[in-house]
């Protein structure tokens, strides 16, 4: 009994895995468009070379994508950037030695929304005082209260990638340290998984109709 419902288990998680893959695709259709076979050729080269999983990468890119169109950023635009900041938390991960990247994930999204306090801990100040001391070095005398939602986005992700700008690309630097190579261990073991997932999912396609009869 242990051992079949250890094999069992394993056998579920694999196909969950390929279900999340699944969904994680057509979330990249749905919310960037005519940018999804990009980003999803993007997303299979960070596999590749870097070891990340492109499910987790793709879910995290079309969270962060459809925050931007919504506050009325181009499509193309909000594609970019939502791209950069996807792999900027890979790097803050890497430079923090964070355990989840879902938090970084979150504190990036909540600085693109206005919220400071996330931010500052990567050393990123998002306050109106800053972004009207940022504007001001550029030569524009525009009201921070007066920029519409997409203008103030894109300001905050600007203020973001130029303050971190020493710690892109970090996880590339850093590739070969215990930590890194642990992370990039446990999401080949994920990727893995989510393969054997695929194939246990042509089975279970044709066996779950008969179930469902049953």
């Amino acid at each position: 009994y242990y051992v079949i419902k250890n094999v069992f288990e394993k056998v579920m998680g694999a196909f969950k895995e390929s279900n999340a893959y699944v969904e994680a695709l057509n979330l990249a259709d749905i919310t960037l468009g005519k940018n999804a076979e990009g980003a999803k050729a993007y997303a299979e080269q960070v596999e590749r070379l870097a070891g990340i999983n492109q499910v987790e990468w793709l879910t995290n890119l079309g969270t962060m994508n459809q925050m931007f169109t919504g506050f009325g950023v181009g499509a193309d635009q909000a594609a970019h950037m939502s791209q950069q900041l996807t792999q900027l938390a890979y790097d803050i991960q890497s430079a923090y030695n964070a355990a989840d990247l879902t938090e970084v994930m979150r504190r990036l999204q909540s600085g693109i929304t206005g919220e400071v306090e996330g931010m500052r801990r990567y050393g990123v100040d998002l306050t109106n005082a800053s972004m009207k001391e940022y504007l001001h070095a550029r030569g524009i005398e525009t009201k921070v209260s007066a920029l519409s939602q997409a203008q103030k986005a894109m300001v905050r992700y600007n203020m973001i990638m130029e303050s971190t700008s020493n710690i892109q690309g970090d996880l590339a630097r850093t590739i070969a340290t215990p930590a890194n190579a642990l992370r990039i261990l446990s999401n080949q073991v994920s990727i893995a998984s989510r393969y054997f997932g695929q194939l246990v999912s042509v089975i279970a396609t044709a066996v779950i109709p008969i179930m469902q009869a049953v």
